[in-house]
């Protein structure tokens, strides 16, 4: 009776009526399931029933004055009162709220709308008194969507005498395949000489007035039926099914399913609580929202699988395509005809229409210069500037025209270059003393900590990602491989469709060493550029427009640097370059000069030309030639500075040269410069990613500005968020909560009424209800254009704590009512008090 049943033709309670008096009359009826009616905790008898009022026939079947049930539902609807119809007429009694187990009548169904009593277990009123308990289960959301299980137990009282119970249990036949041709098959197979003489055997058998005369008689006429069908019919083949685990439900999945459970369990304790049952199906939302996306990127990985294995590893490619093969031996009869697909694939080999014009003015100016004898042919093909990648097709059907000649050469736009290659190198570093990011980089390495919801050097991959012939981006560092770095390898992979590596160094190489000593994976496949991004500068950064500049160089140029407007005092701070205002040429280059030099600064990205290498190798052999010399001054030979070593000596060769952009550029030395960092990638996404920004509406935080939040984060409607907040996965921000400038990273917990400003709240941290956690922000001067970020000491000169942002360490408990003001305070530690201007070891 579940409100799927309303599309039928047939009213169900009818039905279940004619079907429960049907059944009455062969013996006693239990009914149990989903009946779609509220009774509240009306009678299903008749009350004060007794023939001595009225004259009655005489086998008018009384209904006993038993317990009066009780329900937690206390909502009568028509199709309950119907069910009590059903239950008056037939003598059933309800179990729910009137036997051992379930005396208050619990809940059965809970539903965003509230919670009811919807499933019932009815038993005839002359078996009642044989029903041991009932008992209604916790709601259980993995199990069912909204409907609670139901347990009851009855006993029964009958005997079996071994003498007139002598039963053969016979091997159980196997199953068998049953066809239009099937009886034709089988008759034929009846008839077989073998058969025959077993039927004729059976049927001269003497077949005595005995149980077990009989029970061999049928076991020996079993016996011959199924040698008949074992001749004529095909068997089902026996598999021996095995559960397998899906393969996309991940640790993230697990530990979701594992928090929807208990908060069912808790919605079953207070299922009138609106808030309780408000934040159960927001979570049970957020599951069914995560299970689609890791069932969806599976899939996705699986595709990338194939395309990855189809050229470098056959074997596991056809293996993979093995595994995935739906082997369901159904009919492939109606499949595309061969014919069909011929026709689709010589369409496929057919020039665009589009395309047809060109190509026709291609071949006459081909046939034209061809037929000139004279002149070397020295124009092949033009496209035009606006046309920067034409079509491949386009290209080969233009040189298949060309005769073999030395003196052919082409010519093409600026804009314009052959299947070119690129690749991108992210320069993350390594673990070193004194960081200016700790406590933070104790847990999670600098490179991975999340800023607007993504790690740091995710944003340097998006930004790759949009340069459409970036092949490969690697990562060079010296930090040991862990599972977070792999795990967000595999995922930037499957997002972006890029192939991405990760080659440590065996030591701290400098910044041109680890490019040196990796020369041959950054050459592999021939780039004809590769981009090289330090991962603690973030920004909006300009990929294309310095691909673009760099093309239109001079032939030979090295390096393209991306040039930065600082103030003229911050500019002390950063690699200063003096540049040809006209050719953009880096005539000069100091790194930290002592005085001013230029406001134009080093930004950390590069674009590179292989003929780098050449320079790089010349440094390296000069300071494998210095070795010897006892120099306590000079560095290392595998160390190699790319600023110091290399543009230093490049600078006005006319081989290196600046993009000057005005876009939005900062570095992220210290924790203060994360806050701000979030906030200009968060204002980014208001043109690049909308969707990843929250919004307001019913049921959700108040947002200010911009916000994002991610799927598995727990916020109560009453938080006000913004501007300029990142929540974290599986992030619990309570009642009445303020959140502004901060990040709250992962498992992180602000507990009722609690203030976060300028902070950072680290993993699994909590904050107490009524707990204010406030830093100072690091902001550049507002009133000064082109200002950086001041990335000062942590103490004074004086030994005292720099008023920065407020950093809150993993495992960190915060007790109720404190106040933490411009403090660091160090993973795994329990508060007892405020602090103001300290660190807490």
């Amino acid at each position: 009776m579940s409100s799927y049943t309303q599309g039928l033709d047939r009213d169900i309670t009818e039905c279940l009526e004619q079907e429960t008096a049907k059944y009455m009359k062969m013996g006693n009826v239990l009914l149990c399931g989903d009946f779609n009616a509220r009774i509240a905790n009306s009678p299903d008898y008749i009350l004060n029933d007794d023939q001595s009022y009225l004259p009655l026939f005489d086998n008018y079947p009384i209904d006993k004055q038993i317990l009066k049930r009780q329900s937690s539902d206390t909502t009568i609807d028509s199709r309950g009162k119907s069910l009590l119809d059903l239950c008056i007429l037939n003598q059933l009694r309800i179990l729910n709220g009137r036997v051992l187990g379930d005396v208050f009548g619990k809940y059965t169904c809970y539903t965003p709308n509230g919670s009811s009593v919807v499933d019932y277990v009815m038993v005839s009123e002359s078996i009642l008194d044989q029903i041991l308990y009932f008992y209604v289960h916790n709601f259980m959301p993995t199990i069912s969507d909204c409907h609670c299980i139901l347990e009851w137990e009855m006993s029964s009282k009958f005997t079996v005498d071994d003498n007139d119970c002598n039963i053969n249990m016979f091997d159980k036949s196997p199953n068998f395949i049953w066809s239009d041709e099937s009886p034709t098959n089988f008759q034929t197979a009846l008839l077989l000489p073998d058969i025959q003489t077993q039927i004729d055997t059976f049927n001269k058998s003497i077949i005595k007035e005995s149980q077990s005369s009989v029970d061999e008689a049928a076991a020996e006429l079993s016996h011959i039926f199924l040698s008949a069908a074992t001749n004529s019919l095909k068997r089902n083949k026996l598999r021996n099914k095995k559960i397998k685990t899906k393969k996309w439900f991940d640790g993230d999945l697990y530990h979701l399913r594992n928090k929807l459970i208990s908060y069912g369990k808790i919605y079953s304790k207070f299922p009138y609580d609106p808030l309780v049952r408000g934040h159960y199906y927001k979570l049970n939302k957020q599951y069914s929202k995560l299970r689609k996306f890791k069932y969806k990127e599976y899939k996705k990985s699986l595709v990338e699988q194939l395309q990855n294995l189809h050229d470098d590893n056959p074997k596991s490619y056809w293996k993979l395509i093995n595994d995935l093969k739906n082997n369901d031996n159904k009919d492939h009869s109606s499949a595309v005809a061969p014919s069909v697909w011929v026709s689709h694939f010589n369409g496929l080999y057919q020039l665009h229409e589009s395309f047809k014009e060109r190509v026709a003015k291609l071949e006459k100016k081909l046939d034209n210069l061809e037929k000139n004898e004279d002149k070397s042919l020295r124009e092949v093909c033009y496209f035009p500037e606006t046309e920067i990648y034409p079509d491949a097709t386009r290209i080969v059907y233009a040189l298949s025209k060309l005769p073999v000649s030395d003196t052919t050469t082409f010519l093409f736009t600026s804009n314009f270059c052959l299947l070119i290659m690129l690749k991108a190198i992210i320069l993350i570093g390594g673990p070193i003393k004194g960081t200016r990011f700790r406590p933070l980089s104790l847990e999670l390495a600098k490179p991975l900590f999340p800023v607007a919801g993504f790690p740091v050097i995710y944003h340097h991959i998006e930004a790759c990602s949009k340069v459409p012939d970036i092949k490969e981006v690697i990562l060079i560092g010296f930090f040991q491989p862990n599972d977070a770095l792999t795990r967000f390898i595999n995922s930037a992979q499957m997002e972006f469709k890029i192939q991405i590596r990760y080659l440590q160094e065996y030591t701290a190489l400098g910044t041109a060493g680890g490019l040196y000593h990796f020369r041959d994976q950054i050459l592999a496949g021939q780039p004809d550029y590769f981009f090289v991004m330090n991962s603690d500068v973030c920004g909006d950064f300009p990929l294309k427009e310095m691909l673009q500049a760099h093309r239109k160089r001079v032939k030979g140029s090295y390096c393209t640097i991306l040039g930065i407007e600082a103030t003229r005092q911050q500019s002390l701070n950063y690699g200063c370059i003096v540049e040809n205002k006209d050719t953009h040429e880096v005539l000069h280059y100091v790194e930290k000069p002592e005085t001013y030099i230029s406001t134009t600064i080093n930004g950390g990205v590069y674009l590179f030309s292989p003929e780098i290498f050449q320079p790089l190798e010349l440094i390296f052999k000069q300071n494998l030639d210095s070795k010897y010399s006892f120099d306590p001054n000079i560095t290392t030979s595998e160390v190699i500075r790319l600023e110091q070593d290399i543009f230093v000596p490049l600078a006005s060769s006319g081989k290196l040269f600046v993009y000057d952009t005005k876009r939005f550029w900062s570095q992220i030395k210290s924790t203060g410069a994360a806050i701000y960092a979030n906030r200009h990638y968060l204002a980014i996404y208001q043109t690049t990613h909308k969707d990843r920004l929250a919004t307001n509406g019913e049921g959700k935080p108040k947002i200010i500005g911009d916000v994002t939040i991610h799927p598995t984060a727990q916020i109560h409607p009453t938080a006000v968020l913004g501007p300029n907040v990142s929540i974290g996965k599986y992030a619990n921000i309570g009642e009445g909560v303020r959140v502004r400038e901060s990040i709250v990273l992962e498992g992180a917990t602000l507990q009722d009424h609690s203030c976060v400003l300028y902070s950072i709240i680290g993993w699994n941290a909590v904050v107490g209800s009524w707990t204010r956690v406030e830093g100072t922000p690091n902001d550049p001067n507002p009133n000064k254009p082109f200002a950086k970020i001041e990335v000062t000491s942590i103490f004074t000169n004086d030994g005292k704590l720099n008023p920065s942002i407020t950093v809150i360490g993993s495992n960190v408990q915060i007790p109720s009512e404190v106040v933490i003001l411009n403090s660091i305070v160090l993973p795994d530690k329990s508060l007892s008090g405020s602090y103001k201007n300290q660190i807490i070891l």
